[in-house]
């Protein structure tokens, strides 16, 4: 099971993503109004793996602590009734994001806390050929959702 107890909330906006930065809240945000009414439910920095304390005078609380501490951390989880897609949110990703998404699938796995199929799911404003071609090859679903163009900012006429 993942260090803490997986705490879904409804599949909406919300004033704060844990663990996400400002520019990955916005992709998320994008992903959120893209997928409104596929799923149902979505959870935040989900703790998973985590190394043991070697202290042998550790309390219960400072081994849990110690494990959460060096736990892996998925961004979001979002479920409907078939499925849960694991979500690694990253700003112009590249090899590092491919590699979460691999790391928490496993731990995941290992963990064996999906109850429904689990989809490796990257999401991202933009990315590389490369990485587009890694995805594919290792089953990796690749979600492009790039900034919206602005145009051009206003000139002056004076």
């Amino acid at each position: 099971m993942p260090v803490r107890p997986i705490v879904w909330v409804p599949f909406d906006h919300a004033a704060h993503y844990p663990h996400m930065s400002k520019h990955d809240a916005r992709i998320w945000e994008r992903f959120i109004d893209r997928y409104s009414g596929y799923f149902d439910e979505a959870s935040y920095d989900v703790a998973l793996g985590g190394s043991e304390t070697t202290d042998p005078l550790a309390t219960e609380r400072e081994r849990l602590m110690w494990r959460l501490n060096t736990a892996k951390r998925i961004d979001a989880l979002v479920r409907n009734h078939d499925e849960v897609w694991l979500c690694e949110v990253r700003r112009g990703s590249g090899t590092d994001a491919v590699g979460q998404v691999l790391v928490h699938t496993i731990l995941s796995e290992l963990d064996k806390w999906p109850d429904r199929p689990l989809i490796m799911t990257l999401v991202t404003d933009h990315t590389d050929n490369d990485i587009r071609q890694v995805c594919n090859y290792l089953g990796v679903q690749l979600i492009e959702l790039p900034e919206p163009d602005m145009g051009d900012p206003p000139t002056r006429t004076t």
